[in-house]
């Protein structure tokens, strides 16, 4: 076991880490708010036809056209494929443009957590830094290898959960295609953290680590491994506390699957709740005072009023909806500023 060299509060870091992949969750949730209305609209039609909405499908597309955007699709003029004929096979066709994406991340993402951060080991009971290699080859050797596998394995998460979503915009099963996006995003971060692990061994000019015969301990050490945000790397001055920053490098590969099925999954949970708040409405006779709302556009003689639906509880609905996130993202914003403040 490794745990010798480092005394921190490893649950106090997975749960700053934690935390920033929740804002992450809020700020796509809240980012997607008006298709969710547009959705509960839809549900209103549904719930009048007597059927049950499957409002999920509309929401998983247009996450879908998110992930475009990530990847880089510039629209039909340039791409020569109009934005619905965008799937896995285009992906496949422009991995080179879409790799040069990743690419580009995470040179920024990995210079600037290599700046700003620094892994800490234990030394007369106290955490001090580490220091890298100072030999430029071996240094720009490190930094390729992690940028690369990073990029390669971000890709591959990205490719396989935009085909899930594809499959959930289809068939309204999120959970099926949810969890078996989740275990393809596993099976691909376990390789890109052993990478990252064997890195950060070679990359330290300190040689005070001897590596365990269990390698599923080794690893699991390495991954949660505490870093720090540097303050004055000659006094050894950190910001805040620490945190396993293995899983911040490496943990990236999760943000797409976590952040977007998740935010389907609160969706969907809200739509259910939603849809029976209604019926509820109808069930008690009062649902007339939800639809009653201002229309503003005239209709010609030859216009045909479409029916009214929940307007004013949708938009109700909406804002509660979004409010609740906003305490939330302020409470958790508030609590990983905390930690990182000292």
């Amino acid at each position: 076991m490794l745990t010798d060299l480092y005394v921190y509060d490893v649950w106090a870091g997975v749960v700053i880490v934690a935390r920033l992949l929740f804002l992450l969750v809020l700020l796509v949730a809240i980012r997607y708010s008006l298709q969710l209305y547009t959705a509960l609209n839809q549900q209103d039609g549904d719930i009048d036809s007597g059927e049950k909405s499957d409002a999920i499908k509309l929401l998983a597309t247009s996450i879908q056209k998110f992930i475009i955007f990530v990847i880089g699709y510039r629209g039909e003029k340039r791409e020569r494929t109009p934005l619905s004929g965008v799937d896995t096979t285009w992906m496949r066709d422009n991995k080179y443009f879409v790799f040069r994406r990743f690419v580009l991340f995470y040179c920024i993402y990995i210079t600037f957590g290599i700046l700003l951060t620094r892994p800490l080991y234990n030394q007369d009971a106290s955490l001090v830094f580490y220091n890298y290699d100072r030999q430029n080859l071996n240094a720009i050797f490190y930094l390729l290898v992690y940028i690369f596998s990073n990029a390669i394995t971000d890709y591959i998460s990205i490719f396989y959960t935009f085909r899930h979503l594809r499959k959930i915009s289809e068939t309204g099963k999120i959970f099926r295609y949810g969890t078996i996006d989740m275990f393809v995003a596993t099976i691909v971060f376990a390789p890109n953290q052993l990478i990252s692990c064997v890195l950060w061994y070679y990359k330290r000019s300190e040689n005070n680590i001897e590596l365990s015969e269990d390698l599923f301990s080794t690893i699991f050490d390495l991954a949660l491994w505490p870093y720090a945000l540097v303050g004055n790397l000659e006094s050894g001055t950190m910001i805040g506390q620490p945190f396993p920053g293995q899983l911040i490098i490496t943990g990236t590969v999760f943000f797409p699957t976590i952040a977007l099925i998740t935010v389907l999954l609160v969706y969907r949970i809200f739509l259910t709740f939603a849809y029976w708040v209604k019926r509820a409405l109808i069930r008690m006779g009062i649902d007339e005072f939800c639809r009653k709302y201002v229309q503003l556009v005239s209709l010609s003689p030859f216009q045909t009023p479409q029916p009214a639906g929940f307007g004013y509880c949708n938009a109700a609905l909406i804002i509660i909806f979004n409010s609740i996130l906003l305490s939330m993202v302020y409470d958790n914003g508030k609590a990983v500023f905390n930690s990182f403040a000292g």
